[in-house]
């Protein structure tokens, strides 16, 4: 017979998974509403980046050469692939398939807060993450900040709910990170915090963490050395180019290049001719990068020159990160003058054309007229007209990175190793961006909306209590 509070801790246990279980309910309806509305009255919209995943994707889905750019990277195109390969070429397909991953987002966020935070701060995260308005928006556009955001969420529950799961879960977060690498090339940033997250969550000892670390590279190497070779047989280092040349972009946008550094002359002359002593603006200056082969062959020889600028005008460039880390939390303040979430906010709102994919039609293989967006209209859009028009800048991001930055101090008083290891993934993605002094907000879309986990356990983590400590600590943490 057992014992009275044996009983009655398994009675309590039963009802408490019966309560998280209402509760992830409860999120997958509300998430379930919210993107059917979506899919009913807002379109697919396309940009100048969608037409060459489009390109790529449908070159995929046909088995014909793929042709990607340098700075691309294969994720989000095969993702597009395989709806295709499933569904048909057809924009219902992207619009279905990004607002599935949405659903499975929220929910997955949900799960993997509730044994910290209980089923109601669990339902909060879920639905929190479905009703944001930015989250949903991009759902609606054909391009990468869906995919990723969704694989850095599924990564992410695997690490907070990673104690004493086997080595086939390792290995899955390593597939998981290097598709995530795959299709946002700086999301490299989040790996060896999710990994070492994972670590201290897995087992017992140095010895069984060591196996598990061979089993997580194991899994990023399959998908990212076969990538990485294929660029070294075109000259491209690593995942993918691009990084030196968005931080020149930086410099030069905010006047910190260093002069005198032994530059190419055709390059001095270029930039002289095309800008004198104005201010570079943002398209037009990234035409002058392709121009002069700022992202292929003059790559190494850009690096050098952001070296050298950083060198000459460091105390000037921390004046600027400090902006850059506001702009990044959607906060537009000193001489950005670039608003590209609010543009995407409009575009989605107003436009609903798809003059960009026609103007490069070149780019797509063949013709897709069958994919051009839809005509949708009513209530979606006038939200996103009103919240174009009165939007408060900072909103939901600049509380969630407070929230974010408190719950990794608090979580490691308290040693929730996969949530602070999470968390601190992120936010070195976001300051990644901050880095390059990027004002592009929407880069940062795959990090912001884990921070919605903080809302949840900031609160737990101040009262010192969990709804269920054991499954959130490290096997070799627990009692201790």
């Amino acid at each position: 017979m057992p014992f009275p509070g044996a009983a009655s801790s398994a009675m309590n246990a039963t009802a408490h998974r019966g309560t998280t279980a209402a509760a992830l309910w409860t999120v997958l309806v509300v998430a379930v509403l919210i993107r059917a509305w979506s899919f009913a009255s807002l379109p697919l919209i396309f940009t100048n980046d969608s037409t060459e995943y489009l390109a790529a994707a449908t070159q995929i889905h046909d088995g014909s050469e793929v042709g990607l750019s340098v700075v691309r990277t294969p994720g989000y195109p095969v993702f597009l692939a395989g709806l295709f390969t499933l569904f048909g070429l057809d924009q219902n397909a992207i619009l279905a398939g990004h607002h599935l991953l949405g659903i499975l987002s929220a929910v997955l966020l949900a799960w993997a807060i509730a044994p910290l935070a209980g089923p109601r701060g669990a339902a909060a995260v879920g639905i929190m993450f479905s009703l944001d308005p930015f989250v949903l928006a991009f759902e609606s556009y054909l391009l990468t900040e869906t995919l990723a955001l969704h694989l850095v969420v599924l990564s992410a529950a695997l690490v907070i709910r990673g104690r004493g799961r086997g080595p086939l879960v390792g290995l899955l977060l390593g597939l998981l990170l290097g598709a995530a690498a795959l299709t946002r090339p700086a999301l490299q940033a989040i790996v060896p915090f999710f990994a070492l997250g994972w670590l201290l969550m897995h087992g017992r000892g140095w010895s069984g963490r060591a196996g598990g670390a061979v089993v997580v590279a194991a899994g990023i190497a399959l998908l990212l050395v076969p990538w990485t070779q294929f660029n070294r047989s075109r000259d491209v280092s690593g995942v993918a180019s691009g990084f030196s040349s968005m931080q020149w972009y930086g410099f030069a946008r905010f006047d910190l290049l260093d002069w005198d550094h032994p530059i190419d002359e055709e390059v001095r002359r270029a930039y002289r001719a095309r800008y004198g002593d104005a201010q570079p603006g943002f398209y037009d200056l990234l035409d002058f990068m392709h121009e002069v082969g700022a992202w292929d062959e003059r790559a190494a020889a850009f690096a050098a020159w952001n070296r050298a600028s950083l060198r000459a005008n460091f105390d000037r460039y921390l004046q600027v990160w400090g902006q850059a880390l506001l702009w990044q939390l959607n906060v537009k303040v000193g001489r950005v003058q670039y608003d590209q979430l609010r543009w995407f906010v409009e575009r989605l709102a107003e436009d609903g054309t798809s003059d960009q994919l026609s103007e490069n039609r070149n780019l797509v293989h063949r013709p897709l007229n069958h994919v051009i967006n839809r005509a949708s209209g009513g209530s979606g859009r006038a939200f996103y007209r009103w919240l174009h028009k009165e939007r408060i800048p900072g909103l939901p991001q600049v509380p969630l990175f407070v929230l974010a930055v408190l719950a990794v101090l608090l979580g490691c008083r308290r040693r929730q190793w996969g949530l602070v290891f999470v968390l601190l993934g992120t936010l070195a993605y976001l300051f990644a961006h901050v880095t390059l002094l990027l004002p592009q907000t929407r880069y940062c879309l795959p990090a912001w909306p884990v921070w919605y986990l903080a809302v949840a356990a900031v609160p737990v983590l101040l009262r010192g209590s969990g709804f269920d400590h054991q499954s959130v600590v490290g096997e070799g943490d627990a009692g201790g």
